[in-house]
């Protein structure tokens, strides 16, 4: 088939799990997409197997949000592909283009998307009648959400916490620096000794405070000792 007709096949076994789709053009088949009777979420990555390849199709995360009657399929920060094409937008069971959607959907990933990385992702909106109009695009491809900045602004939120979702936290392990004790050396005159307490009297009472547990080698070399007792 076409590029054109295979998008128009490809929308329509999405957005229409229940109906099962055999292909044959010349005798070979093309799609065999048997019906879905499981679970939405089920369906969706049973036929998105079918249609963007497994290897995609198995690293998509979902989650369901009550804002905008979203469900939505992406791939995480670490499975982003080198095409755009695997993108999919529905209203309503109505395949649709929208820059609004796709933009806020592209700055959710905030700076964990590399150049020439795309997500791949099916969106899937139950919205009113009048929260969207369809009748700007001679194909009514393009919709105008009545309230355009609500929906991006939703939409980045959801997409930001269904990509990072998973995500596991960094561990950053921190070893204690031993203590090190300080290499100075210095006979002071009888009029010097005075000042040298106040500087080194709060070192020492801080290294006690900081280890009180253990009988460690004075921080401070016994040369200068004599000048703090």
């Amino acid at each position: 088939p076409t590029r054109r007709s295979s998008d128009l096949i490809e929308e329509s076994a999405l957005a229409n799990l229940s109906v099962g789709y055999h292909v044959t053009i010349n005798g070979r088949e093309v799609y065999h997409l048997p019906a879905q009777t499981g679970s939405f979420e089920a369906g969706v990555l049973a036929r998105a197997r079918e249609i963007i390849g497994e290897e995609v199709a198995n690293t998509l995360v979902h989650r369901r949000f009550e804002g905008l009657g979203l469900t939505l399929f992406i791939t995480p920060a670490d499975k982003l592909v080198r095409v755009r094409d695997l993108q999919y937008i529905f209203v309503n069971r109505r395949p649709i283009d929208s820059k609004t959607v796709q933009q806020a959907i592209y700055k959710a990933y905030q700076n964990a998307r590399p150049p020439n990385s795309y997500p791949a992702f099916l969106v899937y909106m139950t919205l009113p009648p009048a929260a969207f109009d369809v009748n700007i695009h001679p194909q009514k491809r393009d919709v105008r959400f009545e309230d355009e900045h609500a929906v991006f602004a939703q939409l980045l939120k959801y997409a930001g916490e269904t990509i990072f979702s998973n995500a596991s936290p960094v561990q950053v392990k921190v070893e204690q620096a031993p203590c090190v004790p300080l290499a100075v050396s210095v006979d002071l005159p009888p009029a010097a000794q005075p000042a040298t307490r106040h500087i080194f009297q709060p070192m020492q009472a801080f290294a006690q405070q900081i280890a009180p547990a253990q009988k460690a080698e004075p921080t401070v070399p016994p040369r200068l000792l004599r000048y703090m007792r």
